[in-house]
């Protein structure tokens, strides 16, 4: 957790993450993530599963970064 939390901690620095992101929140994100998707079945991998990815890190991205959706 201390890495992720230097990692963080740099993205930060960087202004590349929002600030008010701990790595808790990253690993529960991750976590709501990683699990209810293993359950779904196979047609709905991966572009579902990469879709949740993808609006994440826009969450978690710094204002000026979020990323527009790749069709």
């Amino acid at each position: 957790m201390a890495s992720l939390e230097v990692l963080l901690n740099q993205a930060r620095d960087e202004g590349a993450i929002r600030e008010d992101v701990g790595a808790g929140e990253v690993l529960m994100l991750l976590c709501g993530i990683a699990h209810p998707t293993r359950s779904l079945p196979a047609s709905l991998h991966p572009s579902k599963e990469s879709d949740l990815l993808r609006v994440v890190l826009d969450g978690l991205r710094g204002p000026a970064r979020v990323t527009a959706r790749a069709d």
